[in-house]
């Protein structure tokens, strides 16, 4: 988070197996692209608002896809960024004016149905639409993102954090991840 500007996140994109790995070395070796975190940590340090923060966080290459997830301390500031490694492949705003008063992003194109065994989607949207928008605060949305499948059995932690109240910042470690039981 950069305290009263943005906050940031970012979630793995694609299926690369490990043996791809090939791939980001000549990325980031041949072509002089970024990795993923060091880009979020340069973001931090120097973009001076939401706007500059997905300016740099879309157009800046890297070396492997990633979703990154911006909010912004103004109402409508908030979108995901599909990212490939030279660019982005979509930006996908707040629209709440329309109901797109939130985003939910679990490590699969929004434009795309998730597999059919991934419910943390289908299972995140009902419960921030049972939540309203009207209704959404840090804990509302704690236990939104505490809901089993949205988090499950390989959840490291959870983070709920707000750049326009920076004391309200949170992780969750998970050790355990979340079960069905819980």
């Amino acid at each position: 988070m950069s305290p009263n500007k943005f906050t940031v996140s970012g979630d793995k994109r694609g299926t690369d197996h490990w043996w791809n790995w090939w791939k980001n070395a000549v990325s980031a070796f041949l072509f002089h692209r970024s990795p993923v975190s060091w880009l979020v940590r340069e973001t931090l340090e120097e973009a001076e608002n939401f706007q500059e923060a997905v300016m740099r966080l879309s157009k800046t290459p890297l070396i492997t896809g990633v979703y990154y997830i911006v909010g912004g301390v103004r109402a409508g500031e908030g979108v995901v960024i599909t990212r490939d490694r030279k660019g982005p492949a979509d930006i996908w705003p707040l629209d709440p004016l329309n109901g797109g008063w939130y985003r939910v992003e679990t490590n699969y194109d929004h434009w795309v149905p998730p597999p059919a065994k991934d419910h943390r989607r289908e299972t995140a949207n009902k419960g921030l639409n049972a939540t309203g928008q009207d209704h959404i605060n840090m804990n509302k949305l704690y236990q939104v993102l505490s809901l089993y499948p949205v988090c499950d059995q390989i959840t490291v932690y959870t983070t709920v954090m707000s750049a326009a109240s920076p004391g309200n910042y949170t992780t969750f470690i998970r050790p355990k991840g979340c079960s069905q039981a819980d």
